[in-house]
């Protein structure tokens, strides 16, 4: 291709962005989306905002960042919003919109540990029984703050991706994450050898927000709409339940069965409690597909 083609390429292709954003009424930058998790949480974020008057384009940033570089480019305006726990580090600085994006789901933990390693776990009934373990948690995660409330020992890692190796290495006994979140992540590390532990339940107080930058009225206002009006025609529930995060979760969770340990999490408005329908769903379906198996 001769150099005046490249340049007329380059104009045409320049063109075409810059029509596309002209397009839109509002233009959203959202983190990476590094696991399924995240995709889901993406699908969500679109949802919604489909279900307002106004046409939004969106854009992902393609860098790999810590939470709390998460929460700075938020402030900078290099990013639209992010998500994250309720209480995490920072948060204070942004604007929640509070609309629990899982339903309170992630306040419902299960551990991953090491394979092999189920039996030092077949004691545990309490939390106090629990102090004896310690657990490995992303320094910048909401949750982690809650844990350490509670007495029980955390080793913290500003990269949170690096856990499951130092898991793996022996440096603490436990990942505790929510029931929707260990299965992709066990099936793309293989090589570590780890498992879920298959009785105990970690059952707090916990919601997983959108966050924008305090001055940014408008994305708030559009996104807690749109959520609001999602939730309210069931399409919100119906993409949650659909999902293959939590069809793994009703498979492979075992949730009814499980020792419930309570935590207390002073760190979320008593307000700000998700409601219970999706936890209610998913015992009842994992009863169900117990029946039918």
């Amino acid at each position: 291709m001769s150099f005046i083609h490249k340049i007329i390429c380059s104009l045409f292709l320049s063109a075409i962005a810059t029509s596309q954003l002209m397009a839109c009424d509002i233009q959203v930058t959202h983190p990476l989306q590094e696991n399924s998790k995240d995709e889901l949480v993406v699908e969500l974020l679109k949802l919604s905002l489909s279900k307002v008057n106004k046409s939004v384009c969106f854009d992902e940033l393609s860098e790999t960042l810590t939470e709390a570089r998460k929460v700075h480019y938020v402030i900078e305006k290099r990013l639209s919003l992010k998500w994250g726990s309720a209480g995490g580090h920072y948060v204070e600085h942004l604007q929640e919109v509070a609309q629990p994006i899982f339903r309170g789901l992630g306040g419902y933990r299960i551990l991953v540990i090491r394979q092999g390693e189920e039996a030092r776990f077949k004691n545990v009934n309490s939390l106090e029984d629990l102090t004896s373990f310690t657990v490995g948690q992303g320094a910048f995660w909401g949750d982690t703050r809650v844990l350490e409330n509670a007495g029980l020992k955390v080793e913290k890692s500003t990269q949170a991706r690096k856990l499951w190796k130092m898991l793996h290495a022996k440096r603490f006994d436990y990942i505790a994450l929510a029931v929707h979140e260990p299965w992709k992540e066990l099936a793309v590390r293989p090589d570590l050898q780890m498992a879920v532990e298959p009785n105990i339940l970690l059952v707090y107080p916990s919601a997983l927000y959108f966050y924008v930058h305090k001055n940014n009225q408008a994305l708030y206002e559009l996104l807690d709409s749109g959520m609001k009006k999602a939730l309210a025609d069931g399409s919100y529930y119906q993409k949650l339940v659909n999902s293959q995060m939590i069809k793994d979760t009703i498979k492979y969770a075992n949730i009814a069965k499980r020792k419930v340990i309570e935590l207390d999490n002073p760190f979320i408005k008593q307000n700000d409690m998700a409601t219970t329908e999706l936890l209610k769903y998913l015992v009842s379906a994992n009863d169900s597909a117990k029946v039918t198996r």
